[in-house]
């Protein structure tokens, strides 16, 4: 490839002309340089500093499913929703 030429016969004015540039190396052991540069540098990063203790949440109680539970929270939502009054007229 254009690249393995580059990099067998023509490195030193490739690289010249890279810096002149501003151009990153694309030949082969350069780019084979930096991969393992990269992945030397890579580690897991830790959540910890990110973490903020929360206050503790407090939960509503389970009202337990009964009919008198239904029956009463039946009666409130006609009430509320004025639901007697509408069915009359």
């Amino acid at each position: 490839t254009r690249r393995r030429h580059l990099q067998k016969d023509h490195r030193p004015q490739y690289t010249q002309w890279c810096k002149e540039s501003g151009f990153v190396s694309m030949l082969p052991e350069d780019t084979k340089a930096r991969r393992t540069a990269s992945t030397v540098q890579l580690e897991q990063g830790s959540l910890d500093g990110h973490l903020v203790k929360q206050a503790a949440v407090v939960k509503k109680p389970v009202i337990p499913y009964t009919i008198e539970n239904y029956e009463l929270a039946s009666l409130r939502w006609l009430i509320c929703t004025d639901q007697v009054r509408n069915a009359r007229s």
